[in-house]
């Protein structure tokens, strides 16, 4: 408007429902920008907007024209409580359908620092199969659809990854088309925040093709109790017989790459003034993408690179990975049985610290 004084800090881009529905109180900056219908300059400052007003009571004020809702009114909405809604536990999303494409199997290959031939040389023999974790990116509307659901209530900027467990019961390739399914299958309260998990099942053809079990964990607000504080992870790979073991450099710009790649564009993992706001030491590595890296050893020092016979990787996500972190990942053999066998595995940056524990890898035979 006329006389405005200086530069705005933030420029916001949306379309009108989606503008009216923040300014209403029916739906959360963050949960619009997840959704990919918002797009900001500044998204700290974006996010500081719906926690800046008082959006129901703006709302009340505009049904009534303008003026303050005088005491003999209806009394104000009850506000949203905190904490997960558990009466969405056993809803299910439908993510509709998506086409493996050969050219986004390869920058996800890419991405993750993988160049394995099989997942990029569309003239070898046996033809292109996709990384088996590329099926996340298939899954990530949907998946972001469930996080997203505003009744749900669960708040994003304190919403990590927890543990990511996914069956491999075919590989994917380049023209399959997928339908894909998430439900949510849970909710529990722990003394640090909230367990959300949920379940995604892709087909193909009409048969279950990946199915994936991930659960979200939404941090509390910090109490300032020495019991809270974090706890060393135990290094389970003390005093095994390491079997394998191979070393990842984290680039200055992973994950931006793999945010591009994987459509994983959560402001924690790509804006600093986001993650600071959300209590982190700055940007970090998407969960995922780590899980890709160990994805990446098993496949390399196990199966020689023939990665259609990962049959499940499992992790739990114990610490955050920073862009120039030096990633290694060591696995040991734990069973052999039925044609199949079994590895334990953990994840270690450069100060030892591990970053993925409980990691589980099972492959088709010896």
């Amino acid at each position: 408007m006329k006389g405005k004084a200086g530069s705005p800090t933030c420029v916001v881009k949306t379309d009108v429902e989606t503008y009216a529905k923040v300014v209403a109180g029916e739906l959360k900056a963050e949960q619009a920008f997840m959704q990919q219908k918002i797009t900001a300059s500044n998204l700290g400052d974006m996010m500081k907007f719906g926690r800046a007003f008082d959006m129901k009571k703006a709302a009340e004020l505009a049904k009534s024209g303008g003026s303050p809702a005088p005491a003999s009114s209806a009394p104000p909405a009850k506000p949203q409580g905190k904490g997960l809604n558990r009466s969405y536990v056993g809803n299910s999303y439908s993510g509709g359908h998506a086409w493996v494409k050969g050219e986004e199997t390869k920058a996800y290959a890419l991405a993750t620092n993988d160049e394995n031939p099989v997942y990029t040389d569309g003239k070898r023999s046996g033809g292109v199969v996709a990384p088996p974790l590329f099926a996340v990116k298939l899954g990530k509307d949907v998946l972001f659809k469930v996080v997203a659901e505003p009744g749900l209530n669960a708040d994003l900027l304190r919403l990590v990854h927890g543990e990511q467990d996914m069956e491999f019961l075919r590989p994917l390739r380049p023209w399959d088309l997928c339908a894909l399914r998430a439900t949510i299958t849970g909710v529990e309260e722990k003394s640090t925040g909230e367990l959300l998990h949920v379940q995604l099942r892709l087909n193909v053809d009409g048969e279950l093709a990946v199915r994936a079990r991930s659960t979200m964990f939404i941090r509390g607000e910090k109490s300032g109790k020495k019991d809270d504080s974090p706890k060393k992870e135990e290094d389970e790979s003390a005093g095994r017989k390491i079997a394998w073991k191979q070393v990842t450099e984290v680039t200055r710009d992973q994950s931006l790459r793999y945010a591009q790649a994987s459509g994983d564009n959560n402001p924690i993992h790509t804006d600093e003034s986001v993650a600071k706001m959300a209590g982190l030491p700055g940007v970090i590595l998407q969960g995922l993408c780590t899980m890709a890296f160990a994805q990446k050893a098993v496949v390399d020092e196990v199966l020689k690179g023939d990665a259609t016979r990962l049959k499940r990787l499992a992790v739990r996500f114990a610490k955050p990975v920073l862009m120039g972190d030096r990633l290694t990942t060591e696995g040991w053999e734990v069973e052999r049985r039925e044609g199949k066998t079994t590895y334990g595995f953990t994840v270690k940056n450069q100060s030892g610290v591990v970053v993925i524990s409980n990691g589980i890898a099972e492959v088709a035979g010896a």
